[in-house]
């Protein structure tokens, strides 16, 4: 059971009559929340990773010879397989035993696997800050291998600087006593295809369309898209910005900061208040808030049709909402749209296409996929360009790439501009020279004023 109070969580659970607290649960979290300034609803998602794994842990006590990193990989493999653990107890009115869930999971993939093998390591090494005796799952060991990867590919963030070695020893990253799972890369980055998007956009209705241009055609994570205003928009210059609700940073045409802006006009902290600390921002786009810049488009063509689909979208008034607030994509009650019921319509539009086109492959595909084809596109750009088929330096197409999607390091955008996607480029090239030719698009939005 997991209990919330005051910016921190606490964790319980019911033992022969006897309830039981997770010793520092509550601390870590407030400790996540004001120290790390993680979202609400991250910290909320760690914290039911801890209470999974500790219940796993008292069902599962370490064996007499198990190590720390042992004893995690015993758990990755139940996460793996999936567990479901019920204890015997007596009922006193009927003098029976019955079996009631103590804890269960179902099997999990190696990405999300991850994230709980993340939840839990963060505790432990919480635990180990606040007590020196406590286990820890990183080694005493510096990893160089990361530490070289970051000074070599985080460009800009250091100014050509690199760590020296009493610099490294302080501050340096320790290895990991267990690794990550790796994932294959085409699963993790598998992009919309390209070809398709026009015709997903024609079968959607308004809301979904503005939803499905914004994360395919300007790169926003699904999170991003629902913290959509009509107060965030520049009709005449078409310019469209993405505000984080919780953020410090003045955003868009609005001289206030957004999470001041918000609490002032509608009462409402994005923070705390539900549902509005359910809308997880993440990072922003493009990257560096304080420049206050409007997203990067695809192309023009695309950002065109967003502004003509947001003359047609009609959502009921702020004033008639139950509750008053600005955000754009709304039900017909006006309570705000969830990221689960717009990817339902996604994953319905998908199978609608992949009818009509055989010989795609778009089951499984999420709205995060149309964000990949963001990245795809514009790898597929700077190979037209490198070819001479376009007139734009292909430098300015991956650094336009890199800002809009909002990486703060390069090696983040090479994914997309390495070879995992041979043969989507092979088809894709082709597809979207075709695009450029017959919507005669002016790729001059790509200019140094912008970056």
């Amino acid at each position: 059971m997991i209990v919330e109070s005051n910016n921190s969580f606490y964790i319980y659970t019911n033992i022969e009559d006897s309830i039981i607290k997770l010793e520092y649960s509550d601390k870590w979290s407030k400790w996540l929340i004001l120290n790390q300034r993680y979202s609400l609803s991250t910290v909320k998602t760690y914290i039911s990773s801890l209470e999974r794994f500790w219940l796993w842990t008292l069902i599962n006590p370490s064996l007499s010879d198990e190590d720390i990193e042992e004893y995690l990989a015993r758990y990755r493999g139940s996460l793996a397989c999936g567990f479901n653990y019920k204890i015997t107890t007596k009922n006193e009115a009927s003098k029976s035993y019955v079996s009631i869930p103590f804890c269960q999971s179902s099997p999990k993939v190696g990405t999300t696997i991850n994230k709980e093998l993340a939840a839990i390591e963060s505790f432990l090494e919480y635990i180990n800050i606040k007590n020196k005796d406590a286990v820890s799952v990183f080694s005493q060991k510096i990893d160089n291998s990361l530490i070289s990867h970051q000074e070599k590919n985080s460009i800009g963030d250091g100014y050509g600087l690199k760590m020296g070695i009493i610099s490294k020893e302080v501050w340096g990253a320790r290895k990991k006593k267990l690794k990550p799972i790796k994932n294959d890369s085409y699963d993790d980055y598998r992009a919309f295809p390209f070809e398709l998007f026009i015709q997903l956009l024609e079968i959607a209705k308004p809301r979904e369309k503005l939803v499905y241009l914004l994360c395919g055609g300007a790169s926003a994570r699904i999170g991003q898209a629902l913290n959509f205003t009509l107060y965030d928009v520049d009709y005449d210059k078409k310019r469209v910005w993405l505000c984080d609700p919780t953020s410090d940073y003045k955003c868009g045409l609005i001289n206030k900061s957004r999470k001041v802006w918000i609490k002032e006009k509608y009462n409402i902290d994005c923070y705390k208040d539900k549902p509005h600390n359910l809308f997880g921002f993440k990072y922003p786009i493009p990257y560096n808030p304080k420049a206050n810049r409007p997203l990067y488009w695809m192309d023009t063509a695309i950002r065109d049709m967003f502004f003509e689909t947001l003359l047609e979208y009609n959502p009921i008034k702020e004033h008639l909402r139950e509750n008053n607030h600005p955000f754009a994509f709304v039900t017909k009650n006006g309570n705000r749209l969830y990221a689960r019921s717009i990817d339902t319509t996604f994953k319905s539009h998908c199978a609608k296409l992949q009818t009509l086109n055989k010989g795609y492959d778009l089951s499984g595909l999420g709205l995060h996929s149309l964000r990949h084809m963001y990245g795809v596109y514009m790898a597929e750009l700077y190979a037209m360009a490198i070819e001479g088929k376009i007139d734009i330096a292909p430098d300015k197409i991956k650094i336009y790439c890199q800002h809009g999607m909002g990486h703060k390091s390069m090696s983040s955008t090479d994914v997309y501009f390495n070879m995992r996607f041979e043969q989507e480029v092979q088809i894709g090239t082709q597809k979207i020279q075709e695009y450029i030719n017959s919507k005669q698009i002016a790729l001059s939005f790509i200019n140094e004023e912008q970056l």
